[in-house]
């Protein structure tokens, strides 16, 4: 070719030759050449205190041997991650994207305003407002139930985030849940017991759901929509139209859920990664990090607030050593009775204030980890009482065996049971509160053979 640049044809275009030919030299060399592998970045540092670097090097051999056990019960927050199932097994990925994450502090809050009373009706005025709600997200209650058929469910929960976890799906879940029970509520107020029960039932399933998980966040929530649909169930089977093959579906429900029911210990060790991972914060001098604004608050009006996080890193050893051995007197009694349960609260609390007021103050035990304990093991206790107890109800109304074996989980008795006429009563005492709650269905067997 006469020109000084000789070109050649490539795909159409006129190229010049060294062009291509670099083209394939890079190729060439491109693919005779392994890729360097991407590295991973690196960690958040609230994932990386997920390790536990602080407890893994103290010089306090007791708190590393206690560690060595922990691993050994595989009750660290790594042990505890859990990968996910593809999301078309999952019932737990429906909550991903149900709800505009910004909306849920509000929606969640209208909740709460519209929960329905012991009478299982809105307050006052505001049942337009709660058709509304349901109205509106429709399509998200269609998702859940149709996700509830799927065969696991298994939350994205990061231990090795502890309490920086921002558990968004817990209040998209608790969301879907409340929107049946206030669909619930319609239905019973239009004298359609049947599609109530639905309704109710899919709540049941959430709180089912929410309860699996070895985490105290997950199981309180669980037992505070359980105690919501019961009560909704105890309105439903005071209707008339309730009938007995509704009282035979939530007896398979509840016993389905009961034979399921996690180890109550599970949620201790959960609670207790969530500890381990909070010394690691302490430990970093972020304790504000941990406190609430009200909390921050308090501290700075008893004028402490800039010492607070260094006094804590200089006791974050000693401190820990208490809480984990408090930890280990709550684990080890789980599976006792409520009553006992709450003398072994006692004893750690006993404990704590002996040491009020003096040097050895665990501070991050003694203000932030233990004293919600008390409440949240009173949940858990009163949350398999009330499924025990209408399992032993509905089994005496339904004509079912093997309901005199069962006793209350509040104070570790039997039940007291009542047969006032064409009824059956149950009576659940819970001692904290000094309250005792009935749970009352007909007593179909009873009604049939007058």
């Amino acid at each position: 070719m006469s020109s000084a640049v000789q070109t050649i044809h490539h795909g159409g275009l006129l190229c010049p030759w060294w062009v291509v030919s670099l083209s394939v030299g890079l190729a060439l060399s491109i693919g005779c050449r392994r890729p360097e592998p991407e590295e991973p970045p690196p960690k958040p540092l609230v994932e990386t205190l997920g390790e536990l670097p602080g407890i893994r090097h103290s010089p306090d051999l007791r708190l590393r041997e206690e560690l060595a056990r922990i691993i050994e019960e595989q009750g660290t927050p790594e042990q505890l991650m859990r990968a996910l199932p593809p999301p078309e097994e999952n019932v737990a990925a429906v909550f991903d994207d149900l709800f505009p994450t910004f909306r849920l502090p509000a929606i969640w809050a209208q909740t709460e305003e519209l929960l329905p009373g012991s009478d299982f009706r809105f307050p006052t005025g505001s049942a337009d407002e709660a058709h509304r709600l349901i109205t509106r997200y429709a399509d998200q209650r269609k998702a859940v139930r149709d996700a509830l058929d799927r065969p696991q469910c298994v939350f994205p929960i990061r231990y090795t985030a502890g309490y920086g976890d921002d558990l968004v799906f817990l209040d998209a879940a608790s969301i879907a849940a409340r929107l049946e029970l206030f669909a619930a509520v319609e239905a019973l107020a239009a004298d359609q017991p049947a599609e109530a029960f639905d309704c109710l039932s899919v709540v049941l399933q959430i709180a089912a759901c929410l309860s699996q998980p070895p985490h105290p966040i997950t199981r309180v929530r669980a037992a505070i929509l359980r105690a919501e649909a019961l009560l909704g169930m105890q309105a439903l089977f005071a209707h008339p139209k309730a009938d007995p093959a509704l009282a035979e579906r939530l007896y398979r429900r509840l016993l389905t859920d009961v034979r399921n029911w996690p180890s109550d210990a599970s949620a201790w060790i959960g609670e207790r990664a969530l500890g381990l991972h909070a010394f690691e914060v302490v430990r970093q001098g972020r304790l504000f990090d941990l406190l609430t604004d009200a909390e921050v608050r308090h501290f700075a009006e008893l004028g402490t607030l800039e010492d607070v996080p260094r006094l804590a890193m200089e006791r974050a050893d000693a401190d820990e050593w208490f809480y984990l051995q408090a930890m280990r007197k709550v684990i080890d009694s789980a599976e006792l009775p409520y009553a006992r349960r709450s003398e072994v609260i006692r004893s750690i609390e006993e404990a704590l204030n002996a040491k009020r007021d003096t040097p050895e103050y665990p501070l991050v035990s003694g203000f932030l980890l233990l004293p919600p304990l008390r409440e949240e093991v009173r949940l858990q206790c009163r949350d398999r009482a009330l499924c025990e107890g209408w399992l032993l109800a509905l089994e005496r109304a339904l004509g079912h065996a093997d309901g005199a074996k069962r006793t209350n989980p509040m104070t570790g008795q039997p039940f007291l049971l009542e047969r006032p006429p064409g009824w059956i009563s149950v009576q659940l005492i819970d001692p904290d509160h000094e309250a005792v709650l009935k749970i009352e269905v007909p007593d179909y067997v009873g009604r049939k053979n007058e």
